[in-house]
């Protein structure tokens, strides 16, 4: 299996539909999709291309673990994303650049722990929730910029190894 072409009728993708299709490339027509689910396409290790669909709210556990999504993922125009899951992008040794939507809220436990090529990251006003480890083993790391979210803690080990990191920006909202 290379390439998924869904029905504009599809809107969700549910837990392991994909989990392990090492040679998947791309997934196509998903701008209907609401929810990925948990493991939706854990370990699909060739994945390349996929649009963040614009409807989408959820982004499940493990939905994207170990897979090697290149360069930016851009999930700005998801306006209705409110939760990313536990470490639903780990392991993606390509991912350089996360764009986060203005509407996200929570990122749970260690959801981009060891993407070790992430080198800068700008988050959102409306994070108010974050779990333990987001950031852990981001080894190329060099900035955070947190000031503008509301999370009222700094949770554990949120950037735990990331031996190359020199300026975080810290929330005021931090108690």
């Amino acid at each position: 299996l290379t390439t998924v072409i869904l029905s504009n009728d599809v809107k969700s993708i549910g837990d392991g539909a994909f989990a392990g299709c090492e040679k998947l490339v791309s997934v196509k027509n998903i701008s209907s999709i609401e929810k990925i689910g948990n493991f939706a396409f854990s370990g699909c290790k060739a994945l390349k291309n996929i649009e963040m669909p614009i409807a989408l709210h959820r982004i499940g556990d493990y939905a994207f673990d170990k897979c090697s999504l290149p360069g930016v993922l851009d999930m700005s125009s998801c306006l209705q994303l409110v939760s990313i899951g536990v470490r639903a992008f780990a392991q993606n040794t390509q991912l350089m650049t996360v764009k986060f939507p203005i509407s996200l809220t929570t990122i749970h436990d260690a959801a981009f722990a060891g993407c070790r090529n992430l080198q800068t990251l700008v988050l959102p006003a409306s994070l108010v929730n974050m779990g333990e480890g987001v950031f852990a083993a981001c080894s190329r790391l060099v900035s955070a910029d947190m000031s503008e979210c509301n999370i009222q803690a700094l949770p554990a080990w949120t950037f735990s190894s990331c031996s190359l990191l020199t300026t975080v920006d810290l929330p005021q909202s931090l108690i």
